[in-house]
């Protein structure tokens, strides 16, 4: 999904020279992360990650080695991954390529859901230890905050 975002993100600047590449990957990837994280306190009231020990952060959101790593990978992955990759998704047929992209999709689309219940049920359990319908008490059974914790191990309440 990481490679999805940062194609369609950087592709205005894929067949420019690498300085521009590795600038633009630079920037998105900061900003990216950054919006990542406020998204994630925001929406689930949970906190990833946090560079505020880190030299060079920026609201411990992100810092500046990792915007320069953002970097590397854009310009490693519009030279070296993307354009074979490309070539030999482009020998799919299209009907197949359409079938494979829909399966894609929905298989994204079912984890991005099937995550997003997990970490707000996740922070629900401390207000309502109960669950109060099917869907909770199933999310109770398999991802009980053991098992979110082996998931996610850098995850913090905000709270905490």
């Amino acid at each position: 999904m990481g490679a999805v975002i940062l194609t369609v993100a950087l592709s205005r600047v894929k067949r420019q020279n690498n300085i521009s590449i590795f600038i633009s990957g630079f920037f998105f990837g900061g900003v990216f992360e950054y919006l990542c994280s406020i998204f994630t306190e925001v929406f689930f009231g949970m906190k990833f990650w946090d560079y505020s020990y880190m030299p060079f952060n920026i609201d411990g959101r992100t810092n500046l080695l990792f915007m320069f790593f953002w970097g590397i990978v854009a310009l490693v992955w519009f030279r070296f991954i993307y354009p074979p990759l490309s070539k030999t998704i482009e020998k799919i047929p299209p009907v197949t390529g359409t079938v494979l992209a829909f399966i894609i999709k929905a298989f994204f689309i079912c984890n991005g859901i099937v995550t997003s219940m997990v970490m707000i049920r996740t922070t629900g359990r401390k207000e309502q230890p109960v669950a109060r319908n099917v869907i909770e008490q199933f999310i109770d059974d398999e991802y009980p905050n053991d098992v979110v914790r082996k998931l996610w191990p850098n995850m913090d309440f905000l709270e905490e």
